[in-house]
């Protein structure tokens, strides 16, 4: 966390950088949809969507001579934890690593509905470069929503926090925003208890279970029987939802209990 605060102190420096070109620009405040929770035990969890409203100020927003028709602009999304959105391109460095996560710009400039600008995960988050900003109208508006980025919450802390920071465009007014509580951790099972029936009727004594090792469910097979099938479990764990979507389906869902099967 340290260091994370060390790059926000950074970037309010280098926002004021930016102080005199601030007049003609759109200005862009956050906001959460809403904010979900995820598992603790989880290494991709996806956190709320980030949405950036921008507004024109009176006189509108009127791009500086030279500027291209459709100027662009760059927003880091600093988050503290580790991302782990996926990757769809793998090339080897220094290649582009694209991922799932994307900014989504509604209306956007000369088209009728959105544009989509792929994000690329750094240290300290996930940034977007070209993202299309349209000049405005006094008063008009436009949103960029930033989506699918998932983080590994195993690090002990009860929240995830965000920051987007605005770069290079002439249109918006660059500045850090503020910061966001986009998820809140929390241990997504119960306690397992065991036993020795599918129903959990059977409990085993917590003292008579010091530990628990499982070993590969192939080498408990009967020769030739290539399934689980006829064999009998020896010990069921069973363990439930701490929250109503802390289970994640996955193909088949089996159900919530493990049979342990033993010799």
């Amino acid at each position: 966390m340290l260091v994370f605060q060390k790059k926000l102190l950074v970037l309010a420096g280098a926002s004021l950088a930016f102080a005199g070109v601030a007049f003609g620009q759109a200005t862009c405040v956050t906001n959460l949809p809403s904010v979900p929770v995820v598992r603790a035990e989880g290494l991709t969890e996806q956190v709320a969507d980030v949405v950036l409203t921008c507004t024109a100020p009176a006189g509108g927003v009127v791009a500086s001579a030279g500027t291209p028709a459709a100027p662009h602009a760059a927003v880091t999304l600093f988050v503290d934890h580790a991302v782990t959105s996926r990757l769809l391109q793998t090339a080897a460095p220094p290649a582009v690593q694209w991922t799932e996560a994307v900014a989504i710009v509604a209306p956007a400039p000369a088209a009728p509905l959105t544009a989509i600008t792929q994000g690329v995960i750094t240290p300290a988050g996930v940034t977007f470069t070209g993202i299309a900003t349209p000049a405005l109208a006094a008063g008009a508006s436009y949103t960029i929503t930033f989506t699918n980025t998932r983080v590994n919450a195993t690090g002990g802390t009860s929240t995830v926090n965000a920051q987007p920071f605005i770069t290079g465009s002439v249109l918006l007014n660059p500045s850090a925003l503020a910061p966001l509580n986009v998820a809140t951790v929390t241990n997504g099972l119960t306690a397992a208890t065991f036993s020795t029936d599918f129903a959990n009727t059977l409990r085993v004594p917590a003292a008579g279970v010091s530990n628990l090792v499982c070993a590969a469910l192939n080498a408990q097979l009967a020769p030739g029987t290539g399934s689980g099938v006829g064999i009998t479990p020896k010990l069921w764990v069973h363990t439930g939802e701490n929250f109503q979507t802390s289970f994640k389906t996955n193909l088949a869902l089996v159900g919530t209990a493990l049979r342990i099967i033993g010799s």
